[in-house]
This record gives structure tokens, sequence and C-alpha cells, in this order.
């Protein structure tokens, strides 16, 4: 009867602490020490089995509550799944911790700070330079010709124009290039016209020098401003066509607009629109990659699926693909409170499945950075983290001949031993091999190089 017992409550104990082990797992960076709480009560269930019956069936049992745990974790939490798939897409592989980099503020910009340095956490060997204070948070950048970027300014309704002096380091004051508009956010940029995604409509704005507010024509117009997202990514691929995205107007509900929760195709030359993906809640960043003709979105997923938040994403897009939306998430998670198996059934599951709460904004490649073999072969992704309200981060997600190759690895992230909150948003690669990216936290915008090994 007593080895009964101690049998039964050491299995208990086993499958409780694998339980939470896997739980705990699956939650964002932050949480790690909490894991020595269920390796205690594995530890003491494994004793007891082994005290009681022996090492063989103390080896038996073990790997049983392991295994009954996994299924009760992959039914009770599917988001949180911990199939060889989802293991594949673990958040922070890397073992380091990183190191420190200080950002010094020009004496021009300290006036603008609060701070007498900024201070990030990196995980390769990398500089990061201040290019620009703005008046407020960006919404998005691109390059818009050599050495030049623009830089929407959705709260003041506001472009503006960041120029490379002669000295590779250096940048003059952000220059207003246009303002008076709807909460511009998506930019594209090609040929000298300036493309700007504003609440209902896109606009071209000629990049001739002139008054730029008074020189822009309305390409199409229609979006919807019922409530819900408002904001708007844009890209171009290599034929010119403009690829806009549409958010939601809801966490998850089927919506009466068609355009959505979609990326939209647009006419350059009709000036009219139609849905090139579908099933997708809220892209936060588009980006288009010329080599392979390939075009990528990240997609924050809805944040309450009864009770806990679902998997973030990034997408590769195809004419007429459904990502899910409203019914599943990531590798094709079934909505607990809308979703069924038969509405899944014929979705394209994530390419990258991110941690709930992640909220993926920008995303860049890096071919064109000045940087070692490995940095080039790299999708980056600027996750804010506002859900969760952990420090944001940038990740990179290497790639081989054009696919995933590696799990998520930790790139730059905020600072919590000094304090500071980091929150990007957007990023781009520059004309000079570097990268750039918007915090807006600091509304401040960077420039990482990649120092030789």
């Amino acid at each position: 009867m007593k080895n009964r017992f101690k049998l039964m409550s050491g299995s208990i104990c086993l499958l409780l602490g694998w339980f939470c082990a896997f739980v705990l797992n699956s939650l964002q960076s932050g949480y790690q020490l909490y894991i020595l709480a269920p390796t205690l009560i594995i530890a003491v269930g494994l004793a007891l089995v082994w005290k009681s019956h022996g090492g063989k069936i103390a080896a038996l049992v073990l790997a049983f509550t392991a295994l009954f745990a996994l299924l009760a974790m992959n039914q009770f939490f599917p988001e949180r799944s911990l199939s060889l798939s989802a293991l594949k897409q673990r958040f922070h592989k890397t073992a380091e911790k990183g190191h420190t980099i200080t950002i010094d503020i020009p004496p021009a910009m300290q006036k603008d700070f609060s701070v007498d340095a900024y201070f990030l956490t990196a995980f390769n060997d990398l500089s990061i330079d201040l290019v620009a204070k703005l008046p407020d948070a960006a919404g998005a950048i691109v390059k818009g010709g050599h050495n030049r970027f623009f830089v929407s300014i959705p709260t003041l309704g506001a472009i503006y124009l960041i120029e490379q002096d002669d000295n590779a380091n250096s940048f003059a004051e952000p220059i207003l290039f246009a303002y008076g508009l709807d909460r511009p956010t998506g930019l594209a940029y090609s040929n000298k016209h300036l493309y700007v995604a504003e609440t209902t409509r896109v606009i071209v704005i000629n990049d001739s020098g002139s008054d730029a507010t008074a020189n822009y024509k309305v390409l199409f117009d229609g979006m919807p401003d019922d409530g819900g997202h408002w904001r708007h990514s844009l890209v171009l691929d290599q034929n010119n066509t403009l690829y806009v995205s549409v958010g939601s107007r809801c966490d998850a509900c089927e919506e009466d607009h068609p355009w959505r929760g979609t990326v939209l195709q647009v006419d350059l030359h009709r000036g009219d629109a139609d849905v090139y993906a579908e099933g997708l809640r809220y892209v936060g960043g588009l980006f288009f990659r010329s080599d392979n003709h390939q075009l990528w979105a990240s997609e924050n997923s809805r944040r309450d699926d009864g009770g806990s938040f679902a998997s973030d994403e990034i997408n590769l897009l195809i004419r007429n693909g459904d990502y899910g939306w409203p019914f599943c998430y990531g590798e094709k998670v079934v909505d607990r409170t809308i979703g069924s198996t038969d509405k899944c059934e014929d979705t394209i599951a994530s390419i990258i499945t991110l941690p709930a709460g992640s909220a993926p904004g920008g995303i860049t490649f890096g071919d064109g950075l000045a940087s070692d073999p490995e940095f080039q072969q790299s999708l980056y992704i600027a996750l804010t983290g506002e859900v969760t309200k952990s420090p944001g981060r940038i990740i990179r997600v290497p790639f081989k001949d054009g696919k995933v190759s590696d799990d998520p690895l930790e790139f730059v992230k905020g600072n919590l031993e000094r304090g500071l909150n980091f929150k990007p948003r957007a990023i781009v690669s520059g004309t000079d091999g570097a990268l750039y990216f918007s915090d807006d936290v600091s509304k401040a915008i960077f420039r990482v190089s990649f120092e030789a090994k």
C-alpha cells in the first residue's frame, strides 16, 4: 500500500512537473528562471517512483507522464503547441545573453532627449548610432534614392525626409516633406514617386523638390474606415505593382467589407485594386524580395482566443492565398471561439510562427547589407511587443536557398538593466549597407552597421 501511494504521488508530481515545464517553455524570454519549480517537482516525483519501484519503472513512468503532459498541453493550449514543427520555431535559441551597446546622443540632439545616452542589447558584433530624432513615432521608413529616407508620422499627418551628409556617419536634421495628410503610414518609392497609404486611400507624391503637399494625386480610394485597424503597409514589386494591406475591424469576426483582413494588389495605371491574399488579421509589414519574386508579410494574430493569445506569424503570400484568419492562425491552429477544422483545411500555414503578443511590425531581408553572408541571408523582423508590454526587439531568421534554415535568433532588444523601454516598428536596409530601424519610445531612428569578424 505504501509503495502504491508513492507510485501514485510520484506519477502526479511528474505529470504536473512536465505540464508546467512545457507551458513555461512556450512563453517568451523572461520566464527562464521559473522553470526551476517544475524541474524540482519532476525530481521529487522521479525520486518517489524510483524508491518504490526501481529504475526501470521510474524511466517508464517518466516517459509516459511526459507524453501525456505533452498531449494535454497541445489539447488545452493549441497556440503553444509543442509539436515537432512548432519546436523548430523556438524563439530564443541563442545561449549568449548579449552585450550592452551605449549609443551616444550627438550634442545637436541632446536637447531633444531626457537621457544622456541610449542603451540597447546586441547579440552580435554591431555598431548602433543615432540617426535622427523625430517629432513623433514613425509609421514606416522607405529608401528614397541614394542615402535618403522618407519617414511617415501618422499622428502629425506628415512625412519627413532624412538625408545623409557627405560624411557617411552623419545625417542632416529631418526636413518636413509633406503635411496635412490623413494618418499616413505605409510608404513605397520608385522612379522619384513616393506612394503613401492614408487611412482610406493611396496617394502618389512627385519627388520633384517643389511643394510636395500640393504636388500629389490620388491613386485609388475606398479603403474602409469603419473602426478597427487603420494602419496600412505598402510595397512595390519588380514590375512596379503595388501591394497594400487592409487590417480587420475586430479581434475575430467575419467581416462585412471584402477588403478587411486582406492584402490588395493595385494597378498603378487604372488606379483600381483587387484582393491578392486574405485571412490576414493585421499586417504589420510587407516586403517584396525581387531575386525570387516572393512577397512576405508579418501578421498580428487575434489577441484573445478563449482567454489566451494566438501566435503571431510571418507569411509567404501567394495570389488567392487564404491565411486562416479569423478561423485559424499559426500552423493552422483552429480558433476555439469561431473556427473549425473544415474552415481551416484549405488555408495556408505560417512560414514562421512567433510567440503570442510579439506584435511584428516591419520586415526586411539582409541581401544588401555590408556584412558577413550569415547576416545577408537573414530576414529581420521588428517586434514591438505591444500586447505583452514586454520590451521590444529585433530578431533575425537565417535562410538558406531561399528557405528558413534555422530558428529565429535574437539580434537587438531593449536593455532592461538600464530600465529603458524599446518598441521598434519600421525597419529597412540602406544603400550604404547598414540596417535602419525606428523606435516608438524614443521617437528616433537608429543605424546598425556590421563590424568585420
